[in-house]
């Protein structure tokens, strides 16, 4: 989402996670198709790899066709749209292929987002001198900043699920079907009743009455106000994984 939106893509975590909840309505349509279409790029270029193909000219052509479906090749520019996300997405990937990562937790994004104007002038800086220390530089930094951040982000969730989980196990009978719940919100933070059913196995009065103790808890809340197909989400969780990702204006591609 963070490299979509440092070439102009407006779109929010929520809205991705509404987009892909059953085509759910109040998503910005054009620019969360973009960002959904990276995520499928990113997880296609990962399954490549771990199916033994090589980190090769293919595999980023691959990549661009999830991510621009309809670009015309014919030009002095690898691809007409798109360059500077397949580059990105390309750091993750390497890590992985080396081994270096067992999953693409490693995202660049926010701290080039963060320095936009000093990333497009070192990239420049490559391209017309060869100055490579100082993008060399710039790189490693985001990459100290970058990893440190995560390991942060991933102790604060922790310690949230961990202070939810208890609250949650206090509800006595209704304890192990809110469990259940809560262990969904846990892997997507947004959801509908009818979407707990369909991936726990719960019945739907099950599932709604854990919803609904998550609900009386403040683990969740209810974000469209409609009294039919209601949408909750965990919104502590979003809060964290939001962070740094408010929508920028948009400015034109610059790969």
């Amino acid at each position: 989402m963070l490299s979509s939106q440092i070439e102009g893509t407006q779109s929010s975590l929520s809205d991705l996670l509404l987009f892909e909840l059953d085509g759910a309505e109040g998503a910005p349509f054009d620019d969360v198709v973009d960002v959904s279409n990276y995520v499928a790029a990113l997880e296609l270029g990962i399954d490549r790899l771990r199916a033994g193909q090589p980190l090769s000219n293919r595999l980023p052509r691959e990549v661009h066709g999830q991510v621009l479906a309809h670009v015309q090749f014919e030009t002095i520019h690898p691809f007409l749209d798109g360059n500077g996300r397949v580059g990105r997405l390309l750091v993750a990937l390497i890590l992985f292929d080396a081994k270096v990562l067992s999953q693409p937790l490693l995202y660049l994004s926010l701290y080039l987002k963060e320095n936009r104007a000093e990333y497009y002038r070192l990239l420049d800086a490559v391209r017309r001198e060869g100055d490579w220390e100082a993008w060399i530089d710039f790189f490693l930094e985001g990459v100290v900043r970058t990893s440190q951040s995560a390991v942060e982000t991933a102790h604060r969730l922790l310690a949230l699920f961990a202070d939810d989980g208890a609250r949650v196990a206090t509800l006595g009978r209704l304890a192990p079907n809110t469990l259940r719940v809560f262990e969904l919100l846990r892997r997507r933070p947004i959801a509908r009743i009818g979407t707990v059913v369909e991936a726990t196995g719960m019945s739907f009065p099950a599932a709604a009455r854990g919803i609904r103790a998550l609900k009386e808890l403040g683990v969740v809340r209810e974000i469209t106000g409609r009294k039919r197909e209601r949408v909750y989400a965990y919104t502590r969780y979003l809060a964290i994984l939001n962070e740094g990702a408010e929508p920028l204006v948009r400015i034109a591609d610059a790969d």
